[in-house]
């Protein structure tokens, strides 16, 4: 691709920001991930500084994507970003909680917190272990 094809295309993409951000009157919604894409497009191409400057778009944000496509799968980046956030790994339930059948139901106060979502806390009656098991899985999913 030449020089003035890419420039045509920085030009075009400026124009649709341009018009999203006309229509959009909330400033703290995203810009499109399809707007996003182009932008990552044109930056490999044209460079960061060059794109990012034109657009008026966040520099950093930018970068980032554009160092995300590099990387051999986005699976990699999403192993890297889990390692960084605190996970639990072990939940307690007293032994004299649950009774020795997988299905028997018991009553508890249960608490917990993930990091982005926030707290639960609830007191629950008449619950088997693989309730609890689904309360805390969709919770913390």
């Amino acid at each position: 691709m030449t020089t003035q094809q890419s420039e045509l295309q920085l030009s075009e993409l400026l124009g649709a920001i341009e018009t999203w951000r006309r229509q959009t009157h909330n400033p703290t919604l995203g810009m499109p991930s399809e707007l996003w894409a182009e932008a990552v497009r044109l930056a490999k191409q044209m460079g960061l500084s060059p794109v990012a400057g034109t657009l008026k778009i966040n520099h950093g944000k930018l970068k980032r994507l554009v160092a995300e496509q590099m990387q051999p799968t986005k699976l990699t980046s999403v192993v890297r970003q889990k390692k960084s956030t605190p996970e639990t790994t072990f939940v307690e339930i007293p032994r004299a909680t649950v009774s020795p059948s997988f299905g028997s139901s018991f009553s508890c106060m249960l608490e917990v917190e993930a990091s982005g979502r926030g707290r639960l806390r609830a007191r629950i009656d008449s619950a088997t272990a693989f309730d609890i098991a689904t309360i805390l899985r969709e919770f913390a999913g």
